[in-house]
C-alpha cells in the first residue's frame, strides 16, 4: 500500500512542475535564440566599424563621410545584417578620426508566446578609429619623384598644404579634395631610367635586391616598416617581367588601358590599393644600385598595366588605414600611416597622439 500512495504522489508532483519545466526549456530557447542573433550582430558592427574607419582620413576636409557611412553599411550587410526589420547606423566622428556603428533587429520569440511576447530587439554596437602610425609596412617597391625641399615650400605630406610643391613633388600628385576618390593619374615605368641618374628605374628595393624579391613584394607586401627621412636602395634593371608577375600574385588582372576608373567606396582590403613611397631620385647622383631618400607617402589604386614595358597605371587616391607602429606622441615624422583599430565604448586613443597639421 505505501508503494501504490507514493507512486501517485509523484505523478501529482511532476504535474504541477511540468509547466515549470517547460517554462525554463522554452526560455532557455529562446535566450539562445536570442545571445546566437547578438553574437551575429556584434561581428557584423565589429567588421563594419573597422571597415568604416579604414575609410577614413583624420581630416575633415579629405575624408567623404558618405563613403565611410555606405562602407560601413556594406560590411554590415556582408556579415548576415540583411533581415527586413535589421537597422544600420554609421556615424563618424566630427573630427573624422572615428566612427560609431549601430546595429539592431527584432528576434521573434517562440516558448515567450505564451505569455504574450512575441519579438524583442537585439542590439550591438562597436567603435573604431584611425591611429597615425610612426611608418607604413606593405609598401609599393616603386616610387614616386619628389625633390627635397621643393620649391621651398617642403614635400607633399603633413607640412604641406593640398597641391604644394613642384612638379618633380607631391604636388603633382595632390588627389582632388572636392572628389576625393578620384586624384591625379600617374604612371610608373619599370624599363626607363631617371633624368639624370642613369641606371636607376622607378622600382626600389625593400628588404632586399633581385627581382624575385621585388615581384613578392608587389603579390604580397613586405613586412618591413618604412619612414620618412630614411634611405632605400633603387632597384637597377629591366624587371618588366616581374613587375606583371607581380600583380598576378596579387590576384589582378590589370588591363591593358590607361582608363582609369577607381571605385567609391575605395576599401583598404582592395588588392589595387597600394602605398607608394615618395623619394629624391636625384640624390642618388650615379649609376647603379644606390641609397634614395623617403620623403613621404602617398596611396594610390592600380588600373592597368600598358604595353610591353608594363608601365603602371594608376590614380592618387586619399590615404587608406593599412598597417604600421602606432606612434603615442605628439610629434612624429612626416609619412605617417594611418592604422584601423577597435575602440572601447568609452573612446578611442587621444587625439593628442596625431600631429599638428
Amino acid at each position: 500500500m505505501p508503494r501504490r500512495y507514493s507512486k501517485g504522489q509523484i505523478a501529482v508532483i511532476m504535474m504541477l512542475w511540468m509547466p515549470f519545466l517547460l517554462g525554463a526549456i522554452g526560455l532557455g530557447a529562446d535566450l539562445a535564440v536570442v545571445y546566437y542573433n547578438w553574437v551575429v550582430l556584434q561581428k557584423a558592427a565589429d567588421a563594419a566599424a573597422l571597415a568604416s574607419a579604414s575609410v577614413l582620413t583624420g581630416d575633415t576636409t579629405t575624408t567623404d563621410n558618405s563613403t565611410v557611412v555606405s562602407t560601413g553599411t556594406q560590411y554590415a550587410k556582408y556579415n548576415g545584417v540583411t533581415r527586413s526589420s535589421d537597422t544600420i547606423q554609421v556615424v563618424p566622428a566630427s573630427d573624422d578620426k572615428s566612427v560609431d556603428v549601430y546595429v539592431s533587429r527584432q528576434v521573434p520569440y517562440y516558448f515567450l508566446q505564451l505569455v504574450g511576447l512575441k519579438s524583442g530587439k537585439v542590439a550591438a554596437k562597436a567603435k573604431a578609429g584611425i591611429l597615425p602610425t610612426s611608418g607604413v609596412c606593405g609598401a609599393a617597391p616603386f616610387g614616386l619623384p619628389c625633390k627635397e625641399n621643393c620649391s621651398g615650400k617642403g614635400c607633399y605630406g603633413q607640412n604641406a598644404a593640398p597641391g604644394a610643391g613642384d612638379s618633380t613633388c607631391g604636388g603633382a600628385y595632390e588627389f582632388n579634395t572636392t572628389t576625393p576618390s578620384m586624384g591625379t593619374q600617374i604612371q610608373l615605368k619599370s624599363d626607363w631610367s631617371i633624368t639624370g641618374v642613369p641606371g636607376n628605374w622607378d622600382p626600389l628595393a625593400i628588404g632586399g635586391n633581385g627581382a624575385s624579391t621585388y615581384r613578392s613584394n608587389i603579390g604580397h607586401g613586405e613586412s618591413q616598416t618604412l619612414t620618412a627621412g630614411q634611405s632605400i636602395s633603387t632597384e637597377t634593371g629591366n624587371i618588366v617581367g616581374p613587375t606583371g608577375q607581380g600583380f598576378s600574385d596579387r590576384g589582378l588582372s590589370l588591363p591593358n588601358s590607361t582608363t582609369a576608373s577607381v571605385p567609391n567606396p575605395v576599401l583598404a582590403t582592395d588588392p589595387h590599393v597600394m602605398v607608394v613611397p615618395l623619394v629624391d631620385f636625384t640624390a642618388a647622383g650615379k649609376n647603379g644600385k644606390t641609397p634614395v631618400p623617403i620623403l613621404d607617402f602617398t596611396t594610390i589604386y592600380v588600373t592597368g598595366l600598358v604595353g610591353n614595358n608594363n608601365t603602371i597605371v594608376a590614380t592618387v587616391i586619399p590615404p587608406v588605414a593599412g598597417c604600421g607602429t602606432p606612434t603615442t606622441t605628439s610629434t612624429h615624422p612626416n609619412g605617417a600611416g594611418l592604422m584601423a583599430i577597435l575602440c572601447s565604448d568609452s573612446g578611442c586613443p587621444s587625439p593628442a597622439a596625431w600631429p599638428n597639421i
